[in-house]
């Protein structure tokens, strides 16, 4: 498993992108790998093995700031109310519209309350 990882350093932080990523996720992976550089939190231990509730915390947070970069929270809540689709075309016009994968736009979708968790996890096999 390749993962992205950011080495926090007062003189030179350093970030590593997973180049197998897709363009998308490269951007979504610096963004939250940035975040991880703001609150001075390192992510080298936060593959699953390592994970502990500091750890998942820190990852929601990083995971929260990249979304919000991506997808401000208003633009998408005008988007996701004017648009009449099946939440899948809804998904995927969004998508399109932000530049960013599904997966982001489904993750939006579950913190900004428009889908039920078992939806969330229903639409991240479909995405």
């Amino acid at each position: 498993m390749k993962l992205s990882i950011t080495l926090v350093s007062k003189y030179a932080p350093l970030i590593f992108i997973n180049s197998c990523d897709s363009d998308n996720g490269k951007l979504f992976s610096i963004l939250h790998e940035l975040a991880h550089v703001w609150v001075g939190e390192n992510s080298f231990y936060n593959a699953p093995i390592h994970a502990n509730l500091e750890n998942r915390e820190v990852e929601k947070f990083c995971n929260a700031v990249a979304a919000e970069i991506l997808i401000p929270t208003q633009m998408f809540l005008q988007k996701w109310d004017s648009n009449q689709d099946k939440i899948l075309d809804k998904l995927e016009k969004i998508a399109k519209t932000f530049r960013c994968s599904r997966f982001v736009v489904v993750r939006k979708a579950l913190d900004c309350g428009k889908i039920s968790q078992k939806a969330y996890e229903h639409k991240q096999k479909d995405v």
